[in-house]
């Protein structure tokens, strides 16, 4: 605790990263994660047996279209509609996309994200980022590279690591997510294992990993 001081003008210890969590805890997070993935899985394979349907059906359609050629049957086909078709009366015009866009870009913050991971190491770990970025996996270059360079952010993973180092519930992970330019997907192995532990308290970054390893292959 006096290093502490010395070295970052600390009163008391910060926050502890977060830990391992109960076997209960993180039984139920692998079960959501289970059934989120196997969900997943079936819907995947209804798309592969639609497309498999459908592809059936074209060759049916293209060997019948072969045989009546062959036997001389001409078929009349109804014209189809245009492959794209544009209203005459159009809403915007590039003057008025590129108005609308310069007004957007005028509100637009690219440092919202490194504010938000330096108010996160306030409020969190008073200001310490040392626990910080151990808990989230990261060395102390690539903390650093991110304060230095505020209109860069991670990958994906590092956010979510960073996210879990917070202790976020999940939809304060989505929101810190949306801030690098990410989101969770519902097609997705590892995202559904991440939304789990996230939604279920699950914080340590091994234990995630281990949950990773076991349903995503990561």
């Amino acid at each position: 605790m006096n290093i502490l001081k010395r070295l970052f003008g600390f009163d008391d210890l910060p926050p502890d990263p977060p830990a391992l969590v109960a076997d209960d805890a993180l039984a139920a997070a692998r079960d959501a994660a289970e059934t989120a993935i196997a969900a997943l899985r079936r819907k995947q394979a209804e798309e592969r047996r639609r497309a498999e349907e459908a592809r059936r059906k074209r060759e049916d359609e293209e060997r019948k279209r072969r045989e009546n050629e062959a036997a001389g049957i001409m078929v009349c086909e109804e014209p189809s509609a245009p492959r794209f078709q544009v209203a005459s009366n159009l809403r915007y015009s590039v003057a008025s996309t590129r108005s609308f866009l310069l007004d957007e870009f005028k509100a637009f913050d690219s440092r919202a994200f490194s504010r938000r991971v330096a108010q996160g190491v306030k409020d969190v770990y008073g200001g310490n980022p040392v626990p910080f970025y151990t808990a989230a996996g990261l060395s102390r270059s690539a903390y650093s590279k991110l304060i230095s360079h505020p209109d860069r952010h991670p990958a994906k993973d590092t956010v979510l690591a960073m996210a879990a180092a917070f202790k976020m519930p999940l939809a304060d992970a989505e929101s810190f997510l949306r801030l690098a330019g990410y989101a969770l997907s519902d097609s997705v192995p590892a995202d559904l294992v991440w939304r789990a532990c996230f939604a279920g308290g699950v914080h340590h970054l091994p234990q995630i990993r281990q949950l990773l390893a076991e349903f995503a292959g990561r």
